[in-house]
């Protein structure tokens, strides 16, 4: 298997696999729990939790030597697999003696963290760590690209539970699938740490590293290490407002947030695919047609096809300020050296900008 097709498979098969879970896991917990819609948010706050934790573990591993890095995610990865393998024996078992608390949500946070938090930590730090360890090699090849691979996988991860796998395929066959493919993403990660263990090693401070990805036509006053935070904050507070939107003041609709999550996600590939941050001032101009559209209908339009074209122009909308927003965070891109802290950066941003839509705007907004 050619060396850049095998990472490139590793890091898309670690991103499926960690938004293919989301909704498993909140799958498996709903009957458990009366199928309260507090246990959605409470899953969703434990995996943005956990994913800070992953890309918190990603940097603070970068920092070890090479060999020592790869020893310990690949012991983990094994303690990981055993553990689902585990977790999947004992399912039958455990399932009736969850849900009894008098605390559910405090319960429902243990079942995520206790149950796939490990995996999905490892998961989470797969991609950042991979474009590091090849970022070290010195063999000049691009590794910013491979986030927009990586953010592909989440979005096929995302829409293939609901659309193909959850009405098709039993609970128990779902996460004996799913652990089957955290043993083959195991495995990929085994075969590129060995492959990579053949290459020259650079100190992370080694000119060679730095100038296949270093943006140096960008304005250095605009590429401030706060910019890592604010553009991802940004964006994630555009999905939830947006959502919110839809859902509030237009008209709920199940699953609509999937397409919403789905168009953000998808943002992420555009914009890391190297082209897009060099035609900046077009998404802009975009985005301001996609804003003028729904006022437009609402003088013209009747009543009924309202929700179809509220739902188009504000996907269309968050699509287009996202793929802006994101393009200008591929544009700041540090030397390879920084790589783990930009993306350690990207997450915090994105955790602060939903919270602050979620939970700040209902409390400083009518």
């Amino acid at each position: 298997m050619p060396a850049n097709f095998m990472i490139a498979l590793t890091v898309f098969l670690g991103s499926f696999l960690l938004f293919a879970v989301q909704p498993m896991m909140g799958r498996m917990l709903l009957p458990s729990f009366g199928g309260s819609a507090a246990v959605w948010t409470v899953c969703l706050a434990a995996y943005q939790i956990l994913l800070l934790v992953g890309y918190g573990y990603a940097h603070g591993l970068a920092r070890w030597p090479l060999a020592r890095q790869r020893c310990l995610h690949r012991r983990l990865l094994l303690l990981a697999l055993f553990w689902m393998c585990g977790l999947l024996a004992a399912r039958a078992w455990l399932m009736p003696r969850v849900g009894n608390t008098s605390v559910p949500l405090v319960e429902v946070l243990a079942c995520v963290v206790l149950g796939v938090g490990l995996p999905y930590v490892l998961l989470a730090a797969g991609s950042s760590l991979l474009q590091a360890w090849l970022a070290r090699t010195g063999s000049g090849r691009s590794v910013y690209g491979l986030y927009a691979i990586s953010n592909l996988g989440s979005l096929l991860g995302l829409f293939s539970y609901p659309l193909l796998v959850e009405p098709r395929v039993s609970l128990t066959w779902q996460w004996a699938g799913w652990t089957v493919g955290l043993a083959g993403y195991a495995i990929l990660v085994f075969l590129v740490g060995h492959h990579l263990d053949g290459e020259t090693v650079l100190p992370s401070d080694n000119p060679l590293v730095r100038p296949t990805d270093r943006a140096a036509d960008f304005p250095a006053a605009l590429s401030r290490n706060w910019l890592w935070l604010a553009l991802p904050a940004c964006s994630s507070f555009l999905l939830v407002a947006v959502t919110n939107h839809l859902s509030l003041d237009v008209e709920p609709v199940p699953l609509m947030w999937v397409f919403l999550l789905g168009a953000f996600l998808l943002s992420y590939t555009v914009g890391f695919a190297g082209w897009a941050h060099r035609v900046l001032p077009l998404w802009v101009c975009l985005a301001a047609a996609a804003l003028g559209v729904p006022v437009w209908h609402g003088i013209k339009a009747d009543r009924g096809g309202v929700f179809l074209v509220e739902m188009l122009c504000s996907g269309g909308l968050l699509f287009l300020v996202c793929v802006f927003l994101h393009s200008w965070l591929y544009r700041i891109r540090p030397p390879t050296d920084r790589l783990t802290a930009y993306y350690l950066g990207i997450a915090l941003g994105g955790a602060a900008g939903g919270s602050a839509a979620s939970l700040l705007s209902p409390v400083l907004f009518r």
